[in-house]
């Protein structure tokens, strides 16, 4: 398989690669047409799988596969100001909305269930452990802490580890009591599931530290 994330410089740091390998996701950019330019928002790609939001002189296109929406940018003499792009994608729908100062435009169509293939997530998970000594900016160093944590987010709800996360009551099988740990409880655990991650990625996790009116955390 090719897998390829493809994430426009404009969307760095407000959008993750872990975003849109999804079956399903909603996501909106504000644009200012003084700022007007054709672009590939971001792409996704493997042998047997597509999805594309890109703009350009005419409009905003989404694409999955061999299925597309697009709505049209204002007329040449409205296009003042900003405008609001919006897209939703779920295994059976594709929708694009475009909104300015000359009104909504909106475009849907059903498509054949589709699901991202299996392949992207073991890409993410290898990209994840890529060793990195160097980054270039602040954005990629906040690219990189969010795709840990999403990754942790995946790897608790994938091992179905959310029972770690509370205090829980039985009376024989039966659940009679069910609150969160504290959150200094489960600092160690959250430590841990960090940790290799840290070393390859060259980032450090500090944990609460002491100040006179309490904790205060990094």
């Amino acid at each position: 398989m090719n897998e390829k994330v493809l994430i426009a410089p404009v969307l760095q740091g407000r959008i993750n690669k872990i975003d849109l390998i999804g079956p399903e996701a909603h996501s909106f950019q504000v644009i200012h047409y003084d700022n007007l330019s054709s672009v590939v928002f971001f792409s996704v790609s493997t042998d047997t799988y597509f999805l594309e939001l890109r703009l350009n002189e005419d409009g905003v296109f989404l694409t999955r596969n061999n299925m597309q929406v697009s709505a049209p940018l204002a007329t040449r003499e409205n296009r003042n100001g900003y405008f609001l792009v919006e897209v939703v994608w779920t295994p059976t729908e594709l929708t694009v909305i475009l909104q300015d100062s000359s009104g909504k435009r909106q475009d849907s169509v059903n498509t054949p269930p589709t699901f991202p293939p299996h392949s992207l997530q073991e890409w993410a998970r290898r990209q994840a452990l890529l060793p990195r000594v160097v980054y270039e900016n602040t954005i990629a160093v906040y690219e990189a802490a969010v795709d840990q944590l999403q990754q942790l987010i995946k790897k608790i709800v994938d091992t179905n580890a959310i029972n770690g996360f509370w205090d829980i009551q039985y009376e024989g099988n039966a659940i009679v009591s069910r609150k969160p740990k504290r959150e200094t409880d489960i600092h160690p655990q959250i430590r841990l599931l960090l940790y290799d991650f840290e070393v390859l990625k060259n980032l450090q996790v500090i944990p609460e530290y002491p100040i006179g009116s309490g904790q205060l955390d990094f």
